[in-house]
């Protein structure tokens, strides 16, 4: 599933950003973005017990967590990006901020672009779900200065 959603990734990568916004929820952008799910939980309707739901999140988080091993392998440690208020400085973050408070995120400069990925969950009957997002420039918005997975907000990156 890791190589699925590493080839996703690449794709993302490699199309260019339209002239107007396409899409919905599950795969959309605009003129410096894409954003797409790649994989989902079950919802919660019937049971949101933590025997349900508790399982279900934990396979969410280990799908974000090999991939992220897998693209910080690529492009070095992911930056923890805060996503609480005022950091929503672009659609992108914007999307992400409405359902967490923190995502990753690597700079890609061969590309020109950067990669986000969260884990979301909009409300506690709907599914987790894991989001890549690529977006136009050198790094994500948000921070004034990027900085490394489990640094606190504020603090430089290496």
């Amino acid at each position: 599933m890791i190589t699925e959603h590493e080839a996703a990734v690449d794709a993302l990568l490699r199309k260019p950003f339209p002239e107007t916004a396409y899409g919905r929820r599950a795969a959309f952008g605009g003129a410096d973005h894409h954003v797409v799910r790649l994989s989902a939980s079950p919802e919660f309707w019937e049971d949101r017990s933590e025997d349900v739901v508790g399982p279900a999140r934990e396979a969410i988080e280990g799908e974000h967590d090999l991939l992220a091993q897998a693209l910080s392998a690529r492009w070095g440690p992911a930056e923890s990006v805060s996503l609480l208020p005022p950091a929503h400085d672009d659609a992108v973050t914007e999307f992400f901020g409405n359902w967490t408070g923190e995502m990753l995120a690597w700079s890609c400069p061969e590309f020109g672009r950067w990669v986000g990925l969260a884990v979301v969950q909009a409300d506690p009957e709907l599914p987790f779900e894991l989001f890549v997002a690529v977006s136009n420039g050198p790094h994500p918005p948000g921070d004034a200065a990027p900085r490394a997975e489990g640094q606190p907000t504020g603090a430089a990156g290496p």
